[in-house]
C-alpha cells in the first residue's frame, strides 16, 4: 500500500464487501461446533454475532477512510448460509447483516449476495434485509427466487456444469427456461449461477 502511494498510484476502493455471517462463523468455529453452540450455548454466540457485526462496521469504515472510498453499497459471499436453518439464520446471522447493511448500504444503496449453495430456505429473510441482486447456487429455482424477491436482479441462473459440459441445446434451453420463469419481466441476466469450473486435463469434472 505505502508503495503504491510512493509511485503516485491510487488505492483501489476497500471496504465494499465481504463473506457473510454464516460463512465467518463457521470458518472461525468448526461448522458442527458453531451448530451445536448456537442451540447449546446461545447467550455466547449472540455475543459473538454482536461483536462480528461491530467489527465488521469498523473494519470497512477503516477501510474506506484509508481509500477515500465515499460509495455506499455492501456486497456478500456466504456459501454457508445453506447449512442453517432458517431460525438459526435469522437469530445469528440476520441480525449480523441488517448492522452491517444499515451502516455500509443505506437507503436504495446496492445489496448483493452471491451464495454457491443450495439456500432457497432463506430467501424471505434475504428479501427483508433489502438484498436486490443475487447469484445463489444453481439448485435454487429462478421461479422460487423471482416469486420471493418480485424486484431482484437476479444474475444465473445457468448451471456452471451445464455451461462447461452440456450441448447448446442443452444450454439453450435452461435459458429459455429461466427467461419463463424469472425474465419475462425483465431483471434476469444470463450467466453461470456460482462459479465455473475449468475441466481437467483428463477431461474429468474439476474439483
Amino acid at each position: 500500500m505505502e508503495a503504491r502511494q510512493r509511485a503516485g498510484k491510487t488505492l483501489p476502493a476497500l471496504g465494499t464487501g465481504s463473506r457473510g455471517p454464516a460463512t465467518i462463523i463457521t470458518s472461525v468455529l468448526q461448522p458442527e461446533t458453531a451448530i451445536f453452540w448456537m442451540i447449546d450455548h446461545p447467550d455466547l454466540m449472540h455475543r459473538f454475532s454482536t461483536i462480528l457485526a461491530e467489527k465488521m462496521v469498523e473494519l470497512n469504515r477503516v477501510l474506506r477512510a484509508l481509500s477515500g472510498n465515499t460509495a455506499p453499497g455492501w456486497w456478500i459471499t456466504d456459501d454457508n448460509c445453506a447449512l442453517l436453518n432458517r431460525p438459526l439464520y435469522r437469530e445469528y446471522c440476520y441480525p449480523v447483516l441488517a448492522r452491517v447493511l444499515d451502516a455500509l448500504a443505506p437507503g436504495g444503496a446496492r445489496r448483493y449476495q452471491h451464495s454457491d449453495s443450495a439456500m432457497g430456505h432463506l430467501l424471505d429473510d434475504q428479501y427483508a434485509l433489502g438484498i436486490r441482486e443475487v447469484n445463489y447456487g444453481p439448485t435454487v429455482d429462478a421461479g422460487l427466487i423471482r416469486e420471493k424477491m418480485p424486484d431482484a436482479l437476479i444474475c444465473g441462473q445457468l448451471p456452471p456444469f451445464l455451461l462447461r459440459n452440456g450441448s447448446p441445446d442443452a444450454i439453450r434451453g435452461r435459458i429459455v427456461s429461466d427467461f419463463a420463469k424469472a425474465g419475462q419481466s425483465g431483471r434476469l441476466h444470463v450467466t453461470t449461477a456460482g462459479s465455473l469450473a475449468e475441466a481437467r486435463a483428463s477431461g474429468e469434472c474439476g474439483g
